[in-house]
């Protein structure tokens, strides 16, 4: 999915999102406010260390209805 194509991993943590905390609640909300295009920086936890990436959001899937 778009996740895996902006290089996030199953299991990786989402702790910021330019800055800002976020948690399960908050990410979808702001990542909508945001846009397809724009580029965020992430802080995430994978095995175990923070690590910050950039990338660029992609499309929103349709979800099945």
């Amino acid at each position: 999915g778009p996740a895996g194509q902006a290089g996030l991993k199953s299991g990786d943590i989402i702790l910021q999102l330019d800055g800002l905390a976020v948690s399960n609640a908050t990410l979808g909300g702001r990542l909508a406010r945001i846009g397809a295009g724009e580029t965020v920086r992430l802080l995430i936890i994978r095995s175990g260390e923070r690590r910050t990436m950039t990338l660029e959001l992609g499309e929103r899937p349709q979800r099945a209805r």
